[in-house]
């Protein structure tokens, strides 16, 4: 199934969880029940176990049922969810486990520790791995191990799991307090003084060689010192990255936030060797054709152009060109802005005659799309205009 497509049915599928919601507030159980059960039926055959609209459906009607006094039918079911997930590969998906973490939960309510704490165990140790060792959902899953454990009659186990866990959990909190205070900036993007707490904080991470400090990679001194906000932007990036793993989807997008305020900010050079990393990293971990991959090359390329390299920026958006038009297709608007861009690029650099082609791709789908009288239609037909001008040659033959 194309990526346009699994999104509709995704929406769908979300949509039917607001309206079984909604129907369960207003004690109609039944057929709240009924509209999940076909929900998840049809997540996960056209979209797949172990992506979030089946995860967040399944762990919806298991809670419903488990409401209603079926604790065995809820753990049925959350046994089965996370069996199609093995089957389909995505058994230690992050997504699939709060799938393990229910059926956790259920299996210590019915008195079955044994399988609890196997279950458990290794949601915990995959969760190291990732989303990572501070992360809520592998702490949640070394708490219900450790619990498990009570439940066998290992208390000492059991307590010196909840030791590491107490500590993991103070180290996660000293973090996010850092984290916060990156976010502590002003409209204007100038840092906001913290506060003494944070600063006593700063420094004792700053002695440790963990600020995420790089001197020579970026703009600022020998110390690393930088103006405006980009420090703070370099420690949210930083700490991103030692929290949730370097792979993870919210490490690549601070180090996307970076970058682009080291284009805004004027240091496009820098923003575009930032940029071409994330791209080639996002290429690898989520495939060309994500939007995200996506996204990265037109940022890419916005940082090139603006780096004066406006033939790599032009060789940057026929890639993206190209991966627009196989997910979401030619006729979508970010195909059609790429298309502006690329022909500007073009135009500057001489090539009239590969401008003009892309002219008139352009100029084709938006009259089709929006009709002749359309200002967008008007602008590229100026644009088209003018370039068959330069080649001497007269608009009627666009």
């Amino acid at each position: 199934m194309g990526y346009r497509l699994r999104l509709t049915v995704a929406q769908i599928v979300m949509s039917a969880n607001r309206r079984a919601d909604f129907l369960a507030s207003m004690g109609d159980i039944s057929d709240a029940r009924a509209v999940l059960e076909h929900a998840l039926e049809r997540a996960e055959r056209e979209i797949g176990p172990g992506y979030q609209p089946s995860v967040l459906t399944a762990l919806a009607l298991a809670d419903m049922i488990r409401g209603q006094g079926d604790p065995g039918g809820a753990k049925a079911l959350l046994a089965r969810s996370l069996e199609a997930c093995g089957a389909a590969g995505r058994r230690d998906w992050p997504m699939a486990r709060p799938l393990a973490l229910a059926l956790g939960a259920i299996l210590l309510e019915l008195g079955e520790a044994s399988e609890a704490c196997g279950l458990y165990a290794r949601a915990a140790e995959t969760g190291k791995t990732y989303p990572g060792q501070f992360h809520p959902d592998t702490l949640a899953a070394s708490a219900g191990h450790a619990a498990a454990l009570a439940e066998l009659g290992d208390l000492a186990g059991a307590r010196e799991l909840f030791g590491r866990i107490e500590k993991d959990w103070a180290e996660r909190r000293r973090r996010l307090l850092w984290l916060a205070n990156t976010l502590e900036v002003d409209q204007e993007g100038a840092a906001a003084p913290p506060g003494p707490e944070v600063k006593r904080l700063l420094e004792s991470l700053k002695s440790q060689g963990s600020d995420g400090s790089n001197p020579g990679d970026f703009p600022g001194d020998a110390q690393g010192n930088v103006p405006g906000a980009e420090v703070y932007f370099r420690r949210l990036a930083s700490s991103t990255e030692r929290i949730l793993g370097p792979e993870h989807p919210d490490t690549l997008a601070a180090r996307f936030g970076l970058a682009e305020w080291l284009r805004r900010a004027g240091y496009p050079a820098n923003a575009h060797r930032l940029h071409r990393s994330i791209s080639d990293d996002r290429r690898r971990i989520l495939g060309a054709a994500h939007p995200d991959t996506v996204r990265s090359l037109l940022a890419l390329a916005c940082a090139l152009e603006t780096d004066g390299k406006a033939q790599e920026a032009a060789l940057t958006l026929r890639d993206a060109l190209e991966a627009i038009d196989g997910t979401m297709g030619s006729d979508h608007e970010d195909a059609l802005a790429t298309l502006d861009r690329l022909a500007r690029i073009l135009i500057a650099l001489g090539e009239l005659e590969e401008a003009r082609e892309t002219l008139a791709r352009a100029l084709e789908t938006r009259a089709r799309l929006r009709g002749h009288l359309h200002p967008d239609t008007a602008r590229t037909l100026r644009d088209m205009a003018n370039v068959m001008s330069e080649l001497g040659k007269p608009p009627d033959r666009a």
